[in-house]
């Protein structure tokens, strides 16, 4: 009885983290005027909530395209890097501005609207991400935690622990550790390089575990 209690609220499916009820963006909090012109550029993605769409190690994220329509936040484009069995494997998203401070990632295979829920705009960033299922009824819930550098520094990590605690959907999920030493970045027997970024930061991330 208990055990079907639980997995009447609380789903994992495909690897997904699956919630009842729908996304409640109203209640959740994130941040005001967000100033994404200071996030363009190359990300680390320390952690993040299982995803059957990204199961690598070695993941970076590249925001570019930034567009500001008076003085507000308009449009960009969203790059998500990984190697999977020695290879790396691209998603790129658009971005549009949504209600408030909502943002719309639209990936060849999915939709979600997102939310940063902390950054500092220079070395760390908590991104929340929601769609509704069923009619509503449920949820698929995703977030990822990015850093300008593989680790997050004690201030930085004390910032994305309270942010992530103040979140009813992420306080108790399941997060992911990404490695990013040599084995987990290497492409030696099977490179298909989607961008020229991803070789810059995994020969970069290579010689600074060697160094």
């Amino acid at each position: 009885m208990y055990r079907f209690i639980i997995v009447t609220f609380v789903a994992s499916v495909a690897g997904q983290l699956q919630l009842e009820g729908a996304c409640d963006f109203n209640s959740t909090v994130s941040v005001n005027n967000l100033n994404a012109t200071q996030l363009q550029g190359d990300w680390h993605i320390l952690r993040r909530i299982a995803s059957e769409n990204e199961t690598g190690q070695c993941a970076f994220s590249t925001l570019s395209g930034v567009t500001i329509n008076n003085g507000v936040f308009s449009s960009a484009q969203f790059e998500i890097r990984q190697v999977v069995n020695k290879k790396v494997i691209t998603r790129k998203a658009d971005v549009t501005a949504g209600s408030g401070n909502q943002l719309v990632f639209k990936f060849s295979d999915e939709t979600f609207t997102g939310l940063v829920l902390a950054t500092d705009h220079i070395g760390y960033v908590l991104l929340y991400g929601c769609n509704n299922l069923q009619n509503d009824t449920r949820r698929n819930v995703r977030a990822w935690q990015f850093s300008r550098s593989d680790q997050y520094t004690t201030a930085q990590s004390t910032a994305v622990n309270a942010a992530v605690n103040a979140n009813v959907d992420l306080r108790n999920a399941v997060w992911e550790t990404l490695g990013f030493n040599k084995t987990d970045c290497d492409t030696s027997s099977a490179v298909s390089i989607a961008s020229p970024v991803i070789l810059t930061l995994v020969l970069y991330n290579i010689l600074a575990k060697l160094i």
